[in-house]
């Protein structure tokens, strides 16, 4: 399978379709322009924002083709199968954030078209022909949270927030748990992309939440003595009793479990329990605010500072 995208402008719905055959594995190229001649070995196309000027173009193919387009242009065309999304989010070039954007791929109603482009591509049936008008479609609701698929999901999109510019100060709230301290390479990638950006001079402050008992643990695991070997002015690393803050603050303790990083865009939420992910993505600008306000407290009231790897033998 190897898809062609045909658009003359890279708005939010083309970058849906590349985002999406990217997380899917799927190939593609992407031109701007259609002409006499198809380059590759193309098993479809996809032709975004059609207009009647391409009619004499299209109906010349021998590939199946699905436009979508904010109107209905028919194409006639008796070598292939002709599909037609309709949507207004063409022409849709808000100003989200990338994380918004993913929210909108993944749950809300970009993901609604991408399903549709699925289907036709698949197209079992051999339907042709099939008009979908998603214009007044809505999703059920727009909470502006997201969950992965997989653990190596959760990993990856992780490891994009690492590289990614860092004009703010990343806060994370780390637990101790088997299933992510076991120095793995998912765990050992991530680490890599974290340690640079510590090198980097970004600004990073970690919260390790633990018993005596876990703190033992985080010291024999290669993740948490190299973050060690790495405090500087721009990061820093504090231990947090794990028994007292759940004894003294329980409702901010269930909060922060099983772990959160805070962004300036979306804060990442641990969710452990869940045996096909890691956690979950907030994107809500009220949420951002709470954890940071929970972060804060926290390092403020119970949080012991470690300024090298001696200090936590002290603990």
């Amino acid at each position: 399978m190897k898809i062609l995208i045909v658009s003359k402008e890279k708005k939010i719905l083309y970058d849906a379709l590349e985002y999406s055959f990217e997380r899917e594995q799927i190939e593609y190229e992407c031109i701007d322009n259609l002409t006499d001649s198809i380059p590759g070995d193309f098993s479809n196309i996809i032709y975004i924002n059609y207009d009647d000027k391409i009619n004499s173009l299209l109906s010349k193919v021998e590939i199946p083709v699905i436009v979508i387009s904010s109107s209905l242009y028919l194409i006639n065309n008796d070598k292939t199968i002709v599909n037609y999304i309709i949507s207004p989010l063409v022409n849709d070039c808000s100003n989200y954030t990338q994380v918004q954007k993913e929210y909108l791929y993944q749950k809300g109603i970009y993901n609604i078209i991408i399903n549709k482009v699925y289907e036709f591509i698949n197209n079992d049936n051999q339907i042709n022909g099939l008009v979908v008008d998603t214009t007044n479609c809505k999703t059920k609701n727009n909470d502006w949270v997201f969950k992965f698929d997989s653990i190596a999901e959760t990993y990856a999109w992780l490891s994009r927030k690492n590289i990614t510019d860092h004009n703010f100060v990343e806060k994370v709230v780390n637990f101790y748990h088997e299933k992510i301290y076991n120095d793995s390479s998912k765990e050992i990638n991530y680490l890599a992309d974290k340690i640079e950006n510590i090198q980097k001079g970004f600004k990073l402050i970690d919260i390790f939440v633990c018993t005596n008992k876990e703190l033992e643990f985080f010291k024999t695991n290669y993740f948490f003595k190299l973050l060690l070997k790495n405090i500087s002015d721009t990061y820093k690393i504090y231990i947090v009793d794990r028994d007292i803050l759940k004894e003294k603050e329980p409702i901010v303790y269930n909060k922060l479990l099983d772990g959160v990083a805070i962004y300036d865009d979306s804060v990442y939420i641990d969710t452990y329990d869940d045996e096909y992910s890691l956690g979950k993505v907030d994107c809500n600008k009220s949420t951002i605010d709470e954890y940071n306000k929970y972060f804060d407290y926290v390092v403020d009231k119970y949080g012991t500072r470690i300024n090298t790897e001696d200090d936590t033998n002290g603990i």
